[in-house]
């Protein structure tokens, strides 16, 4: 067996050693690009990142949810598929033991996999990324629920990992693509280890596997997102950058060099502790106030894996809310034994007892600090005074004032730099890292060329000016380091054991999704065959017949649709049609008509969009770019008829374009005949917005609208209602004042001003009893 396939759960030889990237080599630069991938999976949320090597800047793939950003929880609940992402956050409750919420933490080493308040007595040592490697940790295995064997946080790694690449455009990326993942700069070479082993079990090549510090992904970001502001030679015009990192459980600090043609990574310190302890210490003070109203009968509570979560969840809500004002109130309801509690917490308080937390990122800081380029100590021996560094801040912990004023101590500024975008920095930075190493490595092998020939290569290369940097002091370029090492025979023969029972749990997984599946065939033929009840022509008696007979099918699946099996199921909806079928024709009748009338609106649908192109090829003249304008705009407004919102408001935004193309705006009549059909489109898209609900694009549209005509009624009356919408009471009382007062009082107009009035009364006394609190 190859070691750069998966293993085969039946293979009787050990596997072989694993061949790294380095022996095999990436692709030339000549070759045709090869889309990259970066992963930052992180404390609470996961990201996935992917480059084309021919753009500079990579783009963030989204998930099924349409979401940039994946809760990395996961779930292996007795009876149910596993889950991930939201679906798996929504049983962190219900199915606490089944439930992996620190995922990421459990696999770089720093728990157990089970969260639990982490004792405040933890090591705030201050440590280097070399440290981090060099020391023994053994990541240990736990027990998921009923599940009778031990689970591995690689084996629920792999699960995540192989769920989360179904999202890329292409399914081939995750045998082709160089894949990079990002890792805590306090992780253990035991995390590297496990970290391999996951992406192999996922079905990712091991050739392809790169392991990377997040401080380097976050350092090749900044330089790829600066590049254009960067001095062009690296001498001592490079900038010096502090990157701080305050994540949920670890801290870095680093110091970068950086340059169009070089980054240099100077210095990286970290703390294998982050945001949490601050969550640690609000949870332990909210047990204490629980242990002082309740005594005994809050003692189980400690013990209560459930009720710890929602405190945890509270206690970060109101961590948030201490950044921004002085108090904050922790709300509990319905924890274990019926306990209620509010819990009062102070920002004095929480720095107070985050003085030992403050004290190590000052640590961590000054270490960074000793290492910036002193005075007159420049490359190019002018004597000029060194670059005052640029601090740049990403994570979500700098945020609490106790930390960010640190940071301006230590480094002596008024101010941090937030350029670097924090949600998204790690995952395309480690898209970038996986393709500037692909890079740097094909260079090393071009470097055994003749001259001539690798400067023909780099010339004809399909990869972006900006991936072609230097990297200087990363440890993903240091063959020797235990970050690029690759697995162990026996960590390989590990994997393939574990490939034995995920394709069991696969086929068990596959198995009740085809049952869900089924259910919900069933239950969304009884949801659609009562509604077209409702809308076919029948009697009264024969519509009573048949919701009679669908509601006891109704009735079928809430009670007994969870127990039956996948065969019962479909052979229940197969019955159900059938009499459905031969008893109620009317239904068939309804079906056939709505879809005739779905038809001809895709005909016309269709006919209007060749009719343009046919159209807007032969506009020559002014006079015919009006008159397209206009037929544009009648058939918005056929289609607007017609409730076809979305495909009229493209024909209105298509007579705006074409209007723009006049020639000769002088003229009074070409100027009069655009202000009208412009006014109409502007006040027809934001109509079509508010059926849509996008405020924002209504608010916009009408704004143009009245700077055509000030004081429109319809266009004040519409921007009222889309300001209300946004919730900003304030704007939407004026407009709809002006409406009120330019339409003659129209009732409709009336109404939704009486609205706005008491939304924006109610928002007033909720800020008056929000600031009666802070300086109560």
């Amino acid at each position: 067996m190859s070691a750069t396939d998966v293993p085969s759960p039946d293979a009787e030889a050990a596997p072989a050693f694993p061949v790294t990237s380095s022996a095999t080599g990436p692709a030339s630069p000549t070759t045709a690009p090869t889309y990259t991938v970066g992963i930052d999976m992180g404390s609470v949320t996961t990201r996935v990142a992917i480059l084309n090597p021919a753009k500079p800047m990579p783009t963030i793939v989204r998930n099924a949810l349409g979401n940039e950003a994946t809760s990395t929880v996961v779930s292996f609940a007795a009876n149910e598929a596993r889950s991930f992402g939201e679906n798996a956050a929504a049983r962190d409750v219900t199915k606490a033991s089944e439930t992996i919420v620190d995922l990421a933490p459990w696999i770089f080493g720093y728990t157990s996999g089970e969260q639990a308040p982490k004792d405040t007595a933890v090591s705030l040592q201050v440590v280097s990324p070399a440290t981090a490697m060099s020391e023994a940790v053994l990541l240990k295995s736990r027990q998921l629920g009923t599940q009778e064997h031990l689970t591995h946080p690689a084996q629920v790694t792999a699960f995540y990992i192989k769920s989360l690449l179904q999202f890329l455009p292409d399914q081939e990326m995750m045998r082709t693509a160089p894949i990079c993942l990002a890792v805590p700069s306090a992780a253990s070479a035991a995390s590297f280890e496990a970290l391999r082993q996951a992406t192999l079990l996922a079905g990712v090549p091991q050739e392809h596997t790169v392991i990377a510090h997040s401080d380097e992904a976050t350092a090749v970001y900044f330089h790829h997102l600066q590049y254009r502001n960067l001095p062009a030679v690296h001498d001592g015009t490079a900038v010096p950058v502090v990157v701080i990192d305050i994540g949920q459980s670890c801290s870095v600090a680093s110091l970068i060099i950086a340059s169009q043609p070089r980054v240099e990574k100077v210095d990286c310190q970290t703390l294998r502790m982050g945001s949490e302890y601050i969550d640690a210490l609000l949870c332990s003070h909210v047990y204490g106030e629980l242990d002082k109203k309740f005594g005994a009968a809050a003692a189980p509570l400690r013990g209560d894996i459930k009720s710890f979560r929602k405190i945890l969840r509270e206690c970060r809500k109101a961590k948030e809310v201490l950044s921004t004002t002085d108090e904050a109130r922790v709300q509990l309801e319905g924890l274990h034994g019926d306990i209620d509690i509010i819990v009062s917490l102070t920002r004095a308080m929480m720095e107070q007892a985050a003085l030992p937390f403050l004290q190590a990122v000052r640590a961590m800081l000054t270490a960074i600090k000793e290492k910036l380029p002193a005075p007159n100590a420049v490359e190019d021996g002018t004597g000029e005074v060194a670059e005052v560094p640029r601090v740049e801040v990403i994570g979500g912990g700098w945020r609490s004032a106790c930390i960010m004023e640190v940071i301006k101590e230590v480094f002596g500024i008024t101010r941090v730099g937030v350029s670097l975008d924090a949600s998204l920095s790690v995952a395309e930075g480690s898209a970038i890292l996986a393709e500037v190493r692909r890079l740097s490595v094909a260079r090393q092998q071009q470097q055994q060329q003749d001259e001539e020939q690798t400067a023909q290569s780099t010339a004809a290369s399909p990869v972006a000016e900006v991936h072609h940097v230097e990297l200087t002091g990363f440890e993903v370029l240091d063959a020797s380091s235990p970050i690029c090492q690759p697995l162990s025979e026996a960590a390989v023969a590990a994997v393939a054991e574990w490939m034995v029972l995920e394709k069991q749990m696969e086929s068990s997984d596959a198995r009740i999704h085809e049952r869900l599946a089924a259910l919900n065939e069933l239950d969304s033929y009884v949801l659609q065959t009562l509604t077209a009840i409702d809308n076919c022509v029948a009697s009264s008696e024969k519509k009573a017949e048949m919701r009679s007979y669908i509601e006891k099918i109704d009735i079928y699946v809430r009670n007994e649709g969870d127990e039956a099996s996948t065969a019962d199921l479909s052979e229940k909806l197969a019955a159900v049609q059938a009499h459905v079928t031969e008893h109620f024709p009317e239904l068939a009748v309804y079906y056939e008509s709505v879809r005739e009338a779905e038809k001809k609106k895709e005909e016309e649908l269709t006919k209007l969009s060749k009719e343009r192109q046919e159209d807007e090829s032969e506009l020559k003249s002014d006079p015919q770019r009006l008159r397209m304008a206009q037929k544009r705009r009648e058939q918005g407004q056929g289609l607007f008829k017609e409730e076809c919102w979305a495909e009229a408001q493209t024909r209105f935004v298509q007579a705006l374009s074409i209007l723009g193309q006049l020639y000769d705006i002088s003229s009074e009549e070409n100027r009069t005949k655009k202000h009208e059909i412009s006014l109409s489109c502007y006040l027809n898209i934001a109509s079509c917005s508010v059926k849509l609900g996008l405020w924002k694009n209504a608010v916009n549209n009408c704004t143009h609208a009245l700077e055509l005509v000030p004081d429109h009624p319809k266009a004040l009356f519409r921007r009222g209602q889309a300001y209300s919408a946004l919730k900003e009471y304030k704007e939407a009382v004026a407009d709809l004042e002006k409406a009120k007062a330019v339409s003659q009082h129209d009732p409709v107009v009336t109404a939704e001003l009486t609205r706005a009035k008491a939304a924006l009364e109610a928002e007033k006394v909720k800020e008056k009893k929000m600031f009666a609190k802070m300086f109560s």
